[in-house]
């Protein structure tokens, strides 16, 4: 059963790898050349950092998962090669996240399905899913709580930290964070999460 969960694990990695690659080729598809005006004025450049985040956050972020304990230690067994069990049923896979924001101003949460990839408890789901567990880790602003439901009906099962977060979606969408209605458009969208605890 290990086998199929590696399978598994290495056809969504492929899809998710093909479906960037397709994105890009479609947006250099689209992408207009426009004559080259001379002008007296520079033009103006659009600058992808994450300086769009609350101003004591912007140089925290970058480096959060790099300074994560729990990141480099799932990264160190995920390089040994230590896994164990799979499910039966793929559908025991699919659990529900809850992920609250809270400051003294107001609460915000999210939530999305996502599913256990690892049996040592990796979850894969959506960037816009985890995106709260970026603050976390900067102890600013507020208290985040990711948690794990399982089972029909679902039930608060785990509390969840953050393993992985796709750096090209925080990139495009740092400043969607605080917004009071954030539109993103899918693109690069993904997270891994890990069951940290289990939900007294």
């Amino acid at each position: 059963m290990h086998i199929v969960t590696d399978l598994l694990i290495a056809v969504i990695s492929a899809y998710l790898a093909f479906t960037s690659t397709l994105a890009s080729g479609i947006e250099s598809l689209f992408a207009t050349a426009e004559p080259a005006h001379e002008t007296t004025k520079p033009a103006e450049t659009t600058d992808h950092t994450l300086s769009a985040l609350p101003s004591r956050l912007s140089s925290l972020i970058p480096d959060v998962l790099l300074r994560s304990a729990d990141y480099q230690q799932a990264a160190a067994v995920a390089e040994a090669g230590l896994s164990g069990t799979t499910v039966d049923d793929p559908l025991d896979a699919v659990v529900n996240i809850l992920c609250t924001y809270t400051t003294e101003e107001y609460i915000r949460t999210t939530t999305g399905t996502g599913f256990f990839i690892d049996p040592d408890g990796v979850i894969m789901t959506n960037a816009h899913v985890a995106q709260f567990l970026l603050l976390e880790a900067t102890h600013e602003n507020g208290e985040t709580d990711c948690v794990v439901r399982t089972g029909n009906p679902a039930a608060p099962t785990y509390h969840a930290g953050l393993l992985y977060i796709s750096p090209a979606w925080v990139v495009t969408n740092a400043e969607m964070m605080t917004a009071a209605v954030p539109m993103g458009t899918g693109e690069r969208d993904y997270a891994l999460l890990y069951a940290s605890e289990r939900v007294d």
